[in-house]
C-alpha cells in the first residue's frame, strides 16, 4: 500500500513541476530531481554501513527514527508557516 501511495505521489509531484517548466529545462530539472532522490538513499545506507562498525543495527534504527522525527517536526512547522513569517502582499 506504502509503495503504491509513494509511486502516485512522485509521479504527480513530477507532473506539476514538469507542467511549469519550459520544454529545455526539463532535463536538467528531472536530473536534479533524481540526484535528489538517489542521495536520499545512498548517504544514508553509507553512514550506516559507518556506523555498524561500532553501534548495534538497534541504535543506528533508533538514531535514525530520531532523526526522521525531528524532519516531521520541521516539515510540519513549515507547511503551517510555508512563507516563513512574512507578510504576503496582495497586488
Amino acid at each position: 500500500m506504502a509503495r503504491a501511495a509513494q509511486g502516485g505521489t512522485f509521479a504527480g509531484s513530477l507532473r506539476a513541476l514538469l507542467a511549469e517548466t519550459k520544454p529545455a529545462e526539463r532535463a536538467g530539472l528531472l536530473a536534479v530531481v533524481y540526484a535528489i532522490s538517489y542521495s536520499g538513499a545512498a548517504i544514508p545506507a553509507v553512514i550506516a554501513g559507518q556506523l555498524a562498525r561500532t553501534l548495534s543495527l538497534f541504535h543506528i534504527a533508533l538514531g535514525y527514527g530520531a532523526l526522521a522525527a525531528i524532519a516531521c517536526v520541521i516539515t510540519l512547522a513549515a507547511a503551517k508557516n510555508p512563507d516563513g513569517g512574512g507578510t504576503r502582499r496582495t497586488p
